[in-house]
This record gives C-alpha cells, sequence and structure tokens, in this order.
C-alpha cells in the first residue's frame, strides 16, 4: 500500500525513469534476451527503450491532458485508443506505457 506521505509518481516523472535505460550497453544487453524473432523486444521497452519507443512515450504523455495524466487507471480502452491515435503512436505500444504507469504509480516508485 502506497504510503499515504509520500506524493505519487507523476507520468513525467515515470517518463524520466524510463529514460535512464535507453541508449545504455546494459540497456541493450537485457534488450536481447527479449527479443522475438524480427528483433522487437516489447517486454523490454519500459526497462531500456530505444529511441523509437522513447519518442512515441515521449509523445504519448504531450498529448495527455491533465486529467488523463492523474487518472490513468480510470481510462477506458477507447480512451487509451484516442491517446494513441492522436499522438500517431501504435496502440500496442500506448497500451504498454500506460499499463507500466499505473502498476508503477499503485507501488508508489519514484
Amino acid at each position: 500500500m502506497p504510503d499515504e506521505k509520500r506524493p505519487l509518481l507523476t507520468i513525467e516523472e515515470y517518463l524520466a525513469q524510463i529514460a535512464r535505460g535507453r541508449n545504455s550497453a546494459f540497456g541493450q544487453r537485457f534488450r536481447q534476451q527479449f527479443q522475438d524473432q524480427i528483433g522487437d523486444s516489447e517486454l523490454s521497452m519500459l526497462t531500456a527503450p530505444n529511441e523509437k519507443e522513447y519518442s512515441a512515450f515521449s509523445k504519448i504523455v504531450a498529448i495527455m491532458s491533465r486529467f488523463e495524466k492523474m487518472h490513468t487507471d480510470a481510462l477506458d480502452e477507447n480512451q487509451v485508443k484516442e491517446i494513441a491515435d492522436t499522438a500517431k503512436v501504435d496502440l500496442g505500444t500506448t497500451q504498454i506505457f500506460i499499463n507500466g504507469y499505473i502498476l508503477a504509480r499503485r507501488q508508489n516508485k519514484r
């Protein structure tokens, strides 16, 4: 259960956490462990995103309203699809990012 005295992780802070793994040697080794047959690594995109993934995450955060950022756990499928469409980002990538943020926020990670 999150500490009541500690503010919740914001989506901008979450994006900054993800940025730390971008383009690192460790991140690249980590990604290789999860690559599929065509070289994609969806399971590691939140730990060690490549530039394309990080750019997509940044677009998602940029177009989200303040309400959406504060209430991500209340977003329904249509709202997430609208965010993806507006940001011009793949729906699966949008879902992975938003779900990852919801989990991190529930754990109150900073």
